[in-house]
């Protein structure tokens, strides 16, 4: 069983990150990057426990309240964008197969203010979600499974 371990990081006001290990009395390091901070907190635990490649080592970065309230904060944006993303593309599939059904498709694309490649590609993906999907059969006496039923040159 692995032991685990919590690597304390902290930025300073020199540029640098300070490093500690919580459970381990003295295992402390820096670095310019979080990366070589943690490479070098590593290579000072590895002196007080033994085994410490089996060790799982998770970080907590503080970067100090102002800073650390901006990052949730710009997190819970990127979310928030993420779900208006997903939207605008679900209603661009819908616009875009039916629009395409009308119109060409640069058309559409003027329309939607997308590029006539995008259009396509999006009335690819609509045209795919509205096919039923192929039932695979499996084969009686074999491994093998096949598309068509067992019945060559027809498609389910």
């Amino acid at each position: 069983m692995s032991k685990k371990y919590t690597a304390f990081y902290e930025y300073g006001d020199d540029g640098w990150w300070t490093v500690r290990i919580k459970e381990v009395a003295g295992v402390h390091s820096q670095g310019r990057s979080i990366k070589q901070a943690r490479t070098r907190v590593f290579e000072a635990l590895s002196l007080f426990v033994e085994d410490v490649e089996k060790s799982d080592i998770e970080d907590d970065i503080h970067l100090g309240d102002a800073l650390e309230t901006v990052v949730r904060r710009a997190s819970a944006a990127r979310k928030k964008a993420e779900i208006y993303f997903a939207k605008a593309d679900e209603l661009n599939l819908k616009l875009a197969k039916t629009l395409t059904a009308k119109m060409s498709v640069r058309d559409a694309g003027e329309v939607l203010g997308l590029s006539y490649q995008r259009v396509h590609q999006i009335a690819k993906m609509a045209a795919a979600k509205s096919r039923p999907a192929r039932k695979v059969v499996k084969l009686k006496g074999s491994s093998k499974s096949r598309r068509d039923g067992g019945r060559r040159g027809a498609v389910a």
